[in-house]
């Protein structure tokens, strides 16, 4: 299936909903569960670059409505995406030298992690005035 919101060809594991609510962060971890399990991924990683995307889209792109978890796969690999409604928030994304916050400091590790940890990040603007901030991960090779 190709997704146009989304920018990639992937068939779509599991579309949740959720508040953009702090909580929304665990309710993540439950429905990314079965979609690990599915896909023959590591829960832990997964669970990591869900927690990560979608506490990003609730402490920095909250506009009051909800956000969108998508975890989808092709053949080689596995997206996890997070749809919020602020297009014009856009998250600086690490890439080439990558400089740590300052160690007092209480966030901006995240996508940092989910780079290091292998993820290809992605975000861009769609049309219907919403963003997609996504990270793409080879699927393991027994998958």
């Amino acid at each position: 299936m190709h997704d146009l919101r989304l920018g990639f060809d992937a068939d779509l594991i599991c579309r949740v909903v959720l508040p953009s609510v702090p909580a929304a962060a665990g309710l993540a971890r439950k429905y990314i569960a079965p979609a690990a399990q599915q896909l023959g991924v590591d829960y832990d990683t997964a669970a990591l670059v869900a927690t990560e995307l979608v506490s990003n889209a609730v402490r920095h792109a909250d506009t009051g409505g909800d956000i969108e978890l998508w975890v989808s796969a092709n053949d080689s690999d596995w997206f996890v995406a997070v749809v919020d409604r602020a297009p014009h928030l856009l998250p600086r994304l690490p890439h080439g030298t990558y400089e740590l916050p300052d160690d007092k400091a209480e966030s901006g590790r995240g996508l940092l992690i989910v780079a290091l940890g292998g993820g290809r990040l992605s975000v861009r603007p769609v049309a219907d005035g919403r963003k997609v901030v996504s990270a793409r991960m080879a699927l393991p090779s027994w998958a």
